[in-house]
């Protein structure tokens, strides 16, 4: 459901990996019949249904439990004000269906970025997103745009910031406090603090050129239809009435993932002393409270 850039990228990964799968596409700009119409007149024909869509989850993942249709999307719908509250409630829901709820890159692979590094000791991870998408020297006074460009100043300026901690869901991060914190890397990456002298940056840096030349689609796309990518293949290995995020996946099926990953060709660095302890304790750390400073700092 939805044929924008990111189902026609993982169209192309598939492509490019020489599978096959007996895959409809649905988009209503394609003729004016919706995904969920689809499904009520097909639904005998299919056995998951992947929302590439931005319209709320919710009406969509019940017409799938309805039908006992698996469901997978790339990030998780619904109206601002009862967002957390609703998605807790998919996410621990129990009534026999199969659900992977936000495969795509954030959410989604960056939560199995953590993973990647052994530790034991209480940590923070980090989301941050760079875009530097650098032109040619003829085309260096063009503007270049890798992601929808409103959809990205909504993302990254427009909408309310939140963090989220094992003690507190959902924490709200004022304006004059969230930005200027610079990174000198691109594409998607988990900053990875434990108290520690080492803060470690594991980051996947996408080239949108290669990407491009490849599939026919910029970096930040490809990114995203990986986690979608990865998603389709869990669906056949997940217990039957699961619903889980990638974290959850990334806890039970590491060496899987891992393994997918190597075959997208998705690389992960992981950078050692990226940034001083001191400089994280002074311009990150005190975004996510006094309470979460005071487990680190004694």
């Amino acid at each position: 459901m939805g044929y924008g850039s990111i189902a026609k990228t993982l169209m192309s990964i598939i492509s490019d990996l020489g599978e096959e799968y007996d895959i409809t596409i649905c988009d209503v700009k394609d003729g004016g019949v919706t995904g969920q119409e689809i499904i009520e007149r097909d639904h005998d024909k299919f056995d998951v249904v992947i929302n590439l869509t931005d319209e709320y989850s919710t009406p969509i993942m019940e017409l799938c439990d309805k039908y006992k249709l698996k469901y997978l999307d790339a990030g998780f719908e619904d109206e601002n004000s009862i967002f957390v509250k609703r998605f807790l409630e998919v996410s621990t829901r129990d009534d026999g269906n199969t659900h992977l709820f936000g495969f795509g890159m954030n959410p989604g692979i960056v939560e199995f970025m953590p993973f990647m590094i052994e530790s034991d000791r209480p940590h923070i991870s980090c989301v941050f997103e760079t875009d530097l998408p650098v032109p040619t020297e003829e085309d260096k006074d063009k503007l270049y745009a890798t992601w929808c460009p409103t959809t990205y100043y909504d993302e990254s300026v427009v909408l309310e910031a939140f963090l989220s901690t094992e003690n507190e869901v959902c924490r709200y991060v004022p304006r004059d406090v969230r930005y200027n914190i610079p990174l000198d890397t691109k594409s998607v990456g988990i900053l990875y603090y434990d108290g520690t002298d080492n803060v470690k940056y594991v980051v996947n840096c996408s080239d949108h050129g290669k990407c491009c030349e490849r599939y026919k689609h910029n970096a930040t796309c490809y990114q995203t239809a990986c986690g979608v990518y990865i998603g389709m293949q869990l669906l056949s290995m997940v217990p039957e009435g699961t619903s889980w995020t990638f974290t959850k996946a990334s806890k039970y099926y590491f060496n899987e993932i891992r393994e997918m990953l190597k075959k997208l060709d998705f690389e992960v660095d992981i950078i050692d002393n990226y940034m001083s302890k001191e400089q994280f304790e002074e311009r990150i750390l005190p975004l996510f409270g006094q309470d979460v400073v005071e487990q680190f700092i004694k």
